[in-house]
């Protein structure tokens, strides 16, 4: 089931996070949230320590541009991501998105943190649809896999696991978490507004479901973007 169907669902993310279906390896931005620097096809980030992980894995790949970028490690520890403001850093990983071994420790880091984890829960809940598992993927990518089990105590629809449809509850989950997103609150206004701004991507998910596209077929149209069968 998953090798056609993965390929879309990824594309659905890379749309999320880079605004291609193909992704993009070298994009790089701050965050204005202070979480630092945001980089790759699916956005690694300083402050998470996932571009921690990915810079050691692409060491230990030994990676044409590692060499330059190690010097700069021990920072990526400091709390206050002083990296953000780093040209040099900033310049060197936007080299290293063209590097084929950067390429292949990106998708491998999203398989094994993110991909592998949300797959696996979805196999444990029951679900077998691909737009579910497209919407267990992306909670994890944007908020991590804990956050589903949050949402799910905001509805009352059960897994098939439990017992429940899942369709029914698949869509349930999609709009509590479109709604949690919308609705979100912070002391910080700009952590807020920043959380808030990303809620068309959950609503994605739920105008996916209520149009009755569980099979993920395409052309899928998102914002601007057009994902189609060459795009995988």
């Amino acid at each position: 089931m998953f090798g056609q169907y993965k390929k879309i669902i990824l594309a659905i993310t890379n749309v999320f996070e880079t605004g291609t279906p193909k992704g993009d390896y070298d994009a790089l931005a701050v965050l204005p949230d202070g979480a630092g620097i945001s980089y790759g096809r699916s956005q690694v980030t300083d402050r998470s320590g996932s571009l921690d992980h990915l810079l050691y894995m692409y060491r230990d790949s030994k990676g044409k541009y590692a060499d330059e970028l190690w010097p700069y490690m021990d920072q990526l520890d400091d709390p206050l991501c002083p990296l953000a403001s780093n040209g040099e850093f900033k310049a060197i990983l936007k080299k290293a998105g063209s590097d084929p071994i950067m390429c292949r420790c990106q998708d491998a880091l999203f398989e094994e943190k993110y991909w592998i984890p949300s797959k696996n829960l979805g196999e444990k809940l029951g679900v077998t649809y691909p737009l579910c598992f497209a919407i267990l993927y992306d909670i994890s990518i944007q908020s991590g896999i804990g956050r589903i089990a949050r949402l799910r105590r905001r509805f009352p629809e059960m897994p098939p696991v439990r017992g429940g449809t899942e369709r029914p509850w698949a869509l349930a989950l999609a709009r509590a978490r479109f709604n949690w997103i919308s609705n979100y609150t912070s002391s910080s206004q700009r952590k807020q507004k920043l959380v808030r701004s990303t809620a068309w991507r959950s609503k994605v998910f739920v105008d996916l479901a209520e149009a009755e596209n569980w099979k993920l077929e395409l052309p899928i149209k998102i914002r601007s973007v057009v994902i189609e069968e060459e795009d995988l």
